[in-house]
């Protein structure tokens, strides 16, 4: 049989081509191989009519992330080469990453004048996204409550003329028990109360103590509930009442406002606050400013169908750029002739007035295999909470599918798992998010120990908190010693489809391991720290650059 005739010998075949290559090639001594395999590594040999991935116009390299890579991968690719990550730093392509794996990020920095690059800002999210997605914070300290002046972590400045050496009982009362301690965050800060007569407020961002008296209202009869800290207000509420106290925490000067009906909830940010009545009415007010009632509650009935109802009050949610904008939640249910719908409506608002009407109607189980006619779906809304920093709030957790004939006291053991997923709406970009979580450990539902822990988990006014692509569930004293971490299920995302979700099992097997179920009590989240709260002191996670706080003790000597 004849040997193959030269490459080039002008057959058009591919396959004839390729086996006289093959047949080159085999004759080619070892030192000949590597002079070959030399040329081709110094790019010698000119390849013309193919294009390299660097080549490709900034379209389709966004198509190729946005479509195939997950946020990890797009990293990796950076890696490459110099060419690649020339590619992937394209301010365009940038640009496209940032609105897709972190909408809002650009509109937040848009008004910035010194605004950093899109591939600044890509891959500065990116860090700390991923550093929170894989529970790896900077620094990790478990600080006792300590309501001394100073305490071993928050220093305090002595007033003046106090003498150094002046003993500190006669500034503090003798603390009382930190059972059930209330305990709020906010801006980095934690705000406790250890009596009845004072508020301590320590910076985790500077390490300093701040304490708040107001002994003027207990000995008057008027018991204060804590509500809220921001980076410069303090809220009280008056138990029972219709009265708000805020304190300005640099200014150390008192505000009163009186609601038109019994307080029920504040959400407070900087200089600013809402407060949401039982009556659902909705007040806005500002420090130097007076309060106005924004009449949403008849502004959020206009909208809606008959047979829908709220069961809790509104929501609100902070413009993060424009102070005279703001927007306010309802979350509804709906029945009509063979289904129940439940919709989140979203009112904004604009100096005081409303300007457009946002609605989504909740189907984050719409494909799940269980027919609708055997299953329910439970949904509960809950304080609006910021889940990232460019705008991004969760609004409201579905949960808990279960055949309806069920009831709480003779059926339910025979429910189905849980299944957890949420409603978000980002104020910047002005549009709903819903998302399905899976359980820390990667699976695509949470098996509960009971089926009346379900009901527990489900019912309670605190139990999840939420950043990023997280959500954190407290398990309940009574019948659920752990706190369970949920992700979001990347398999249910196109992008990021192409590998498995993080497991930080470890992560939420360690804090269950510090904090006992008997003294757990609440968990905060934002962009710089998680502080899980006990009855003994707060476990903290810092993911940003602060003053160094005490290293977490090992598990044979943590309290």
């Amino acid at each position: 049989m004849d040997a193959p005739a030269s490459p080039n010998s002008g057959n058009p075949n591919p396959q004839y081509r390729t086996a006289a290559i093959d047949a080159f090639l085999a004759g080619l001594s070892p030192w000949e191989l590597i002079y070959l395999r030399s040329h081709f590594r110094d790019g010698r040999p000119k390849v013309g009519g193919l294009a390299s991935f660097e080549d490709l116009p900034a379209e389709l390299v966004c198509i190729t992330a946005t479509e195939h890579l997950r946020l990890e991968d797009v990293l990796n690719c950076r890696r490459v080469s110099r060419a690649w990550r020339a590619a992937w730093d394209c301010e365009a392509v940038c640009s496209a990453l940032c609105r897709y794996f972190f909408p809002g990020l650009v509109e937040i920095h848009a008004e910035d004048q010194e605004q950093a690059s899109a591939r600044d800002l890509f891959l500065q999210e990116a860090e700390q996204f991923l550093r929170r997605r894989h529970g790896n914070p900077l620094q990790k300290s478990f600080i006792v409550w300590d309501d001394a002046w100073s305490s071993e972590v928050f220093r305090n400045n002595r007033p003046e003329g106090d003498d150094e050496d002046a003993p500190q009982s006669n500034i503090l009362a003798p603390p009382q028990s930190h059972q059930s301690l209330p305990v709020v965050y906010g801006d980095g800060k934690v705000a406790w109360r250890p009596s009845n007569t004072r508020i301590i407020i320590d910076d985790l961002r500077t390490r300093q103590r701040q304490i708040c008296s107001f002994s003027q209202f207990y000995l008057s009869g008027l018991i204060l509930n804590l509500e809220s800290v921001t980076k410069d207000l303090l809220v009280l509420v008056a138990k029972g009442g219709n009265t708000v106290h805020v304190w300005h925490l640099n200014l150390e000067e008192w505000r009163r406002i009186t609601l038109p009906a019994r307080f029920s909830a504040c959400y407070a940010e900087a200089e600013r606050a809402v407060f949401v009545t039982a009556e659902s009415h909705v007040v806005s007010w500002n420090w130097g400013g007076k309060a106005l009632d924004l009449g949403a509650k008849e502004e959020a009935n206009l909208g809606v169908l008959k047979n829908s109802w709220s069961h809790n009050p509104p929501s609100i949610i902070w413009h993060p750029i424009r102070r005279s904008t703001l927007f306010i939640s309802f979350v509804y249910h709906h029945i009509g002739a063979h289904i129940c719908n439940r919709e989140v409506h979203v009112l904004k608002y604009e100096d005081g007035k409303p300007v457009k009407r946002f609605t989504e109607i909740i189907t984050c189980f719409a494909e799940t295999d269980l027919s609708l006619t055997n299953m329910s779906v439970w949904l509960t809304s809950t304080r609006c909470q910021k889940m990232n920093s460019h705008g991004l709030y969760l609004m409201a957790t579905v949960c808990l599918e279960y055949p309806p004939t069920s009831t709480f006291s003779s059926e339910i053991r025979n429910c189905r798992p849980v299944a957890v997923a949420s409603v978000a709406f980002n104020v910047l970009t002005e549009a709903f998010v819903q998302r399905h979580y899976l359980n820390a450990n990667g699976n695509p539902t949470e098996h509960f120990h009971r089926s009346e822990e379900v009901a527990m988990a489900v019912l309670s006014d605190n139990w999840r908190s939420a950043w990023g692509d997280q959500l954190i569930l407290i398990g309940q004293r009574r019948c659920d010693p752990c706190t369970r971490w949920f992700q979001v299920d990347y398999h249910s995302s196109q992008a990021e489809s192409s590998g498995p979700g993080p497991d930080i099992s470890e992560r939420q097997s360690e804090v269950n391991h510090y904090i006992d179920p008997s003294e757990r009590g609440d968990v905060f989240c934002d962009s710089g720290f998680m502080v899980f709260t006990t009855t003994i002191g707060m476990l903290v996670w810092a993911f940003c650059d602060v003053p160094e706080l005490p290293v977490l003790q090992s598990s044979a000597t943590c309290p």
